[in-house]
């Protein structure tokens, strides 16, 4: 295990939001991201996930609300710079060592850059 910081340098400190597609018109959402700063938008299954600026994370999130936008998730948190293809049974390594990791008392939050297939996650949460 490498200490504390070592590997904070492949992530980037984002503001973080998720709506659900069903919830809202994909241009009243994207005229709102836009207006008010976001990032970046794109979707992924059934929710849009929106990147801001940690400086404009309120402004963003104020401005889904006044649009009446309903936010299923809003935080401020580290996105990875890239991500690492994992599959098979090292996959399901992967999801026992965070799963781990997030149990531990002493750990506050885990920030990861994998990226597995959602049937692999599927299963190990099922």
């Amino acid at each position: 295990m490498a200490g504390q910081g070592s590997v904070q340098w492949m992530f980037k400190k984002k503001g973080f939001l998720l709506v659900k597609k069903q919830d809202v018109d994909e241009d009243i959402l994207m005229s709102a991201a836009l207006e008010s700063g976001a990032e970046d938008m794109s979707t992924c299954g059934d929710m849009y996930e929106i990147t801001t600026s940690v400086a404009d994370f309120e402004k963003v999130k104020t401005a889904f609300e006044k649009s009446n936008i309903k936010i299923e998730s809003a935080e401020l948190t580290m996105i990875p710079s890239s991500t690492v293809k994992v599959e098979g049974a090292p996959a399901r390594s992967v999801l026992s060592l965070i799963e781990g990791l997030e149990e531990h008392d002493d750990v506050q939050n885990v920030y990861s850059n994998f990226d597995i297939p959602d049937s692999i996650i599927l299963e190990a949460s099922g």
